[in-house]
């Protein structure tokens, strides 16, 4: 089962290491607002200018490495 918290930080390290405005939404979220929600997801929303596209995919593929464990 997939780490949430851990596969989490590192999408949420990797964001703020680019200073990129992001929510997260999902199940896990909508649980701590006491929302019961029958599946276990969260998704990182972000709006990434054009230019800073690869930046960002770099920043995620870099923060991921060493993670597969958390995201198995």
């Amino acid at each position: 089962m997939i780490d949430l918290s851990a596969a989490l930080s590192f999408v949420v390290d990797a964001l703020d290491s680019i200073e990129a405005e992001y929510v997260v939404v999902g199940s896990g979220p909508a649980a701590a607002w006491g929302v019961a929600r029958s599946t276990r997801d969260i998704d990182p929303v972000t709006v990434v200018p054009a230019e800073a596209a690869d930046a960002a995919r770099d920043a995620i593929e870099h923060a991921s490495r060493g993670q597969a464990g958390a995201l198995q």
